[in-house]
């Protein structure tokens, strides 16, 4: 359920806490959580998935039968250990957007854009919201910046016939094909989204401290505590741990 907390609010320390007592506090808060979504007093958050299909040179599925592979977060088409850069074509609805040639290609949805998306220089998309984003990693261009397209886009990234190697793929983190020159692969919004629980609208903890990773009160509505708290959106230079060790106590 990745490793920040975005998408398991309700702490589960059992390989991690030491103290019994925090252990329990840990559980009885993930068993209010549960009665709370029985006696339907939560609100869920449906997050997009990307439905993909992979295609050989002559459009010809590659996988057993129709295959579609749902990313909750995102798919990237890469150089892997290849010293050389992919020229990937990538096509939105059918007409040719451009050529990348990158050490790869991310696709993510907006609960992926706080992933590898991010790290490759993405924008941060709230969850709510139905988009597809596309993020270069390492172009060779300076002007090959980000994009976000519609849910109702379909996007192709097909190995150029110029690649000078080819292209692995990994899916939420998994690897599971190579493209060679010529394959592809079409990506679009799933009609099967994953229904997460909204644990501000189930919290009744008010002696709970909003510094803590998954805590904190809200409005039905966990994104911008959870980009403050996990990400450290916008925090300073000047970390607590510098001030330890600045001489101020």
């Amino acid at each position: 359920m990745g490793t920040l907390g975005f998408l398991l609010p309700f702490r589960m320390c059992t390989h991690q806490c030491q103290d019994a007592t925090k252990y329990a506090i840990d559980i009885d808060d993930f068993v209010k959580g549960l009665e709370a979504v029985f006696q339907g007093k939560a609100t869920i958050l449906n997050r997009m998935r990307l439905s993909c299909m992979f295609y050989d040179k002559d459009r010809k599925k590659i996988g057993f039968g129709d295959d579609e592979w749902q990313v909750m977060n995102e798919i990237a088409l890469h150089r892997g250990s290849s010293p050389h850069l992919n020229t990937i074509d990538i096509y939105v609805d059918g007409q040719h957007l451009t050529e990348a040639v990158s050490d790869g290609v991310i696709v993510s949805t907006p609960t992926g854009s706080t992933a590898y998306s991010l790290s490759a220089g993405g924008p941060i998309v709230h969850p709510s919201l139905s988009a597809v984003v596309l993020v270069p990693i390492c172009p060779r261009s300076l002007s090959f910046r980000p994009l976000v397209f519609p849910s109702s886009s379909s996007l192709t990234l097909c190995i150029g016939d110029r690649s000078r190697a080819a292209a692995g793929v990994s899916m939420d983190g998994r690897v599971s094909h190579v493209l060679n020159p010529g394959e592809s692969v079409t990506i679009q919004a799933s009609p099967y989204p994953v229904p997460c629980i909204n644990r501000s609208s189930i919290s009744d903890y008010g002696d709970e401290q909003p510094g803590e990773e998954g805590v904190g009160p809200g409005k039905e509505d966990d994104w911008v505590r959870d980009i403050n708290n996990l990400l450290q959106y916008n925090a300073t230079f000047r970390s607590k741990a510098l001030l330890r060790y600045s001489g101020k106590h």
